[in-house]
């Protein structure tokens, strides 16, 4: 075992205090108690002593029962009563002091204990809610700069992905403008063909019906021939119509199919020259 003022080796046959509380060992040189003062310390008073350390902590009613400096049996002289644990000779003799100058002495030696704790504890508690204080703006600041790095990637993401969708939608849209004018200018192309078309059907349509003559009440028969009944009709007004002048000859659909009229006979004719001649004759 050793001691714990001088982190030396106890020889058990040497003398030593094992405090009650803690269970640490001390030389009692190590406690500024000579040899002749730790030889008048009662076996009681050893079993229930107490080091300066534990006797601080525990705060006990304010008497000198449990130090080693108690009346009749340690020194009275300021130097043996430092209870530091530097090594110093301890002294060569004792004087037993009165009762009253015992208690007030340790009593300042309590007070001044308490004081210098009361001093480092707070102190250390400064140093410990200082640290403690930059450790919480440090792991903050590392949460916070990491949140808003992740929002700074996803926003990237996002401006990217729309960036990429409005690139898609021009090129689309440039697509569609060239087709829409592709488309236009086929519409205007196929409007010209139409009003070609019409103006050529009005022009044949119109051509075709100066080339038709219409002849209107002529009896209907079962089997008969039209174009020889056309003839004989062409005979009777001195107008002579040879086959090849005639394209053709046909009757046409009632516009009332209700009325006994009979159907017209539109005779369609090689020119309109020879209409008008039979028209007008």
């Amino acid at each position: 075992m050793f001691c714990l003022g001088c982190n030396q080796v106890i020889d058990m046959k040497n003398g030593f205090l094992q405090c009650k509380q803690c269970r640490n060992y001390y030389h009692y040189e190590c406690l500024n108690i000579g040899h002749e003062q730790y030889s008048a310390l009662s076996a009681q008073y050893r079993a229930t002593w107490q080091c300066p350390s534990c006797n601080n902590i525990t705060r006990r009613t304010r008497s000198n029962l449990n130090t080693p400096v108690r009346q009749a049996q340690v020194p009275t002289s300021d130097e043996s009563m430092n209870m530091s644990f530097d090594s110093s000779p301890p002294p060569t003799h004792a004087t037993v002091p009165s009762t009253k100058s015992n208690i007030v002495t340790m009593d300042n030696i309590r007070d001044l204990l308490d004081q210098r704790l009361n001093a480092s504890m707070s102190t250390l508690m400064d140093k410990f809610r200082s640290i403690l204080k930059e450790e919480v703006k440090k792991l903050v600041k590392t949460e916070i700069d990491s949140v808003v790095q992740q929002l700074k990637n996803e926003f990237t993401m996002t401006t990217d992905y729309i960036c990429a969708d409005v690139a898609d939608l021009k090129s689309e849209m440039k697509n569609t403008r060239a087709c829409v004018k592709t488309l236009e200018a086929e519409n205007t192309r196929l409007l010209k063909e139409i009003n070609s078309l019409n103006s050529r059907l009005s022009s044949s349509e119109k051509l075709t019906r100066s080339l038709n003559l219409e002849i209107q009440a002529v009896p209907e028969r079962k089997n008969e021939n039209i174009l020889a009944m056309f003839k004989s009709l062409c005979k009777s007004v001195n107008t002579e119509i040879k086959d090849d002048q005639i394209i053709s000859c046909r009757r046409v659909a009632k516009l009332d199919p209700k009325k006994d009229r009979p159907r017209n006979i539109l005779v369609t004719l090689s020119n309109s020259r020879l209409r008008d001649q039979l028209k007008y004759d």
